[in-house]
């Protein structure tokens, strides 16, 4: 049978009241780091005495029935778990994190802790748009803090390297040291992928380049031809050639073997000199000189434009102020 503690009142109370200190700290610092958000425009207030109270409360309660049950585990005394992570959330898979007692306490620890910081955002007395701000960075607050994240405190990352003999670790260190090198983050083994080899594969070149993009053209593959080119916007944070990788899955090398002359923008990747540049820029000396030199190359009227992502965003955005210009 499955144990469900009942925690007196009075020592509820108690360590709450010996907690107080604790939570009035914890609250104000989180305010301040939170709501340096304040200079972007998000102040906090804590929640009134009463729902701050209410909230305490169930913390403590749930922060002694973990303790209590924690403790009952090495007798074998079997209990509920008082939080449990949402459905759909894939960081506690793990068996371990259920069945041993150490990272079980460190898993409802911290998502007993992730809720409180929730509830002190809904309860909190702001209006709906600054509730909706702080719900974001809360969000990314809480994330950052899981124990699923710190090598120490992953049981499969410890597992791992204990079966692999340290390779794990130490490839994880040469990873850091590599993108301390290089100042970024690599998502992906760059080594893998070679431009012209295995991505960036369709035959094309280099049209025209500014500060901020180059255009690149394809040839169309087909005995027709389209009389309207078409141009891609891609996103900025992306290169290029998400939109053309193996020939199996490019977009397009499947756009010039429909009869298209197909236009790419390859944005250009922004250094500190270039931090002047607004999104007005990329309307302007991004897309719009882009089609500019489209239809300058292919003699036609019109054009046909698809942008993906902020890419789409941009097109959107030009596109608007050109039927503004009467264009």
């Amino acid at each position: 049978m499955t144990a469900k503690f009942n925690i007196p009142d009075e020592l509820v109370q108690g360590f709450i009241k010996a907690g107080q200190s604790m939570m009035e700290s914890f609250t104000k610092s989180y305010a301040a780091q939170i709501g340096d958000i304040g200079k972007i425009g998000v102040p906090v207030t804590p929640p009134g005495d009463g729902k701050l109270a209410e909230l305490q409360t169930r913390y403590y309660q749930q922060q002694m029935e973990l303790w209590m049950g924690t403790l009952a585990r090495p007798a074998g005394q079997p209990h509920e778990p008082v939080a449990t992570p949402q459905k759909g959330d894939r960081r506690f898979n793990a068996a371990e994190w259920r069945d041993n007692p150490y990272y079980d306490f460190l898993k409802q620890q911290y998502l007993i802790n992730a809720r409180l910081i929730s509830d002190m955002v809904e309860t909190a007395d702001v209006d709906e748009k600054t509730r909706d701000k702080l719900r974001f960075y809360s969000r990314q607050y809480i994330d950052s803090m899981s124990p699923a994240n710190f090598a120490a405190t992953n049981p499969e990352v410890l597992k791992l390297a204990l079966e692999s003999k340290g390779e794990t670790v130490k490839a994880g260190f040469e990873s850091l040291i590599e993108d301390i090198r290089k100042g970024r983050i690599s998502l992906t083994d760059e080594s893998a992928f070679e431009i012209g080899r295995n991505i960036a594969v369709s035959e094309g070149a280099v049209v025209f380049e500014n500060d901020l993009m180059q255009l690149i053209q394809y040839a169309p593959s087909t005995k027709k031809v389209a009389t309207r080119p078409l141009l891609i916007v891609p996103p900025c944070i992306n290169k290029f050639y998400i939109l053309d990788l193996q020939p199996e899955n490019s977009f397009v090398r499947y756009a010039v073997e429909q009869g298209n002359t197909v236009f790419l923008i390859s944005w250009r990747n922004i250094t500190p000199e270039l931090g002047h540049i607004t999104w007005d820029h990329y309307l302007s000396d991004g897309v719009m000189k882009a089609i500019e030199v489209a239809l300058a190359i292919t003699g036609a009227d019109k054009i046909n434009t698809l942008g993906w992502c902020v890419g789409g965003t941009l097109l959107s955005c030009t596109l608007a102020v050109l039927r503004g210009r009467g264009d």
